[in-house]
């Protein structure tokens, strides 16, 4: 699964060529989001890789979507705070995504997904869904992944922030 609207920020190109490497027919990827892929279809045909790439559009049914998927996967360049991320290891679904503040921070590598180190590098990310996919590692990650986040409720990271804005000097 890739959750995203600004596709070539996201990473949907070294998604694209990453699958095109792993030489599993197990490995599909479910596009969801506003933004169609048309700029992208010719090289997913090129490569091969067709009837491997789904697009879904915009959804109201996320929670469908992280329960009917196996992985997240988000090789993003950069993100300011990725909610996907947080609603897929919730969900129980574990992430595959960049080491990049704001995708990476929640992920634990080899514990409830993987972090690619060089968002650019599809033969690295190649490397990782090999990986994830042998042996069902990902079944792995999953059962880890929802503890990972419990600390995520919208109540407590609202008393994260109020105490952070409480501790800055001068304020009060």
């Amino acid at each position: 699964l890739l959750a995203a609207n600004e596709l070539a920020r996201k990473g949907l190109p070294v998604l694209v060529e990453a699958v095109a490497m792993v030489d599993d027919p197990r490995l599909h990827v479910l596009l969801v989001g506003r933004t169609r892929p048309t700029p992208y279809m010719r090289r997913v045909t090129d490569l091969g890789i067709s009837e491997r790439f789904h697009y879904g559009g915009a959804r109201s049914d996320m929670g469908r979507i992280y329960a009917a998927s196996d992985m997240l996967v988000l090789p993003t360049r950069y993100e300011a705070f990725c909610i996907a991320v947080v609603e897929a290891l919730a969900s129980g679904l574990p992430v595959i995504t960049t080491d990049v503040p704001g995708a990476g921070d929640l992920v634990v590598d080899d514990v409830n997904g993987r972090l690619q180190r060089d968002p650019a590098d599809a033969g690295e990310l190649a490397g990782l869904l090999s990986a994830a996919t042998r042996d069902c590692r990902y079944r792995h990650w999953a059962s880890r992944a929802a503890a990972t986040v419990q600390d995520h409720t919208w109540a407590e990271l609202l008393d994260r922030a109020l105490q952070e804005i409480a501790a800055r000097p001068g304020r009060g």
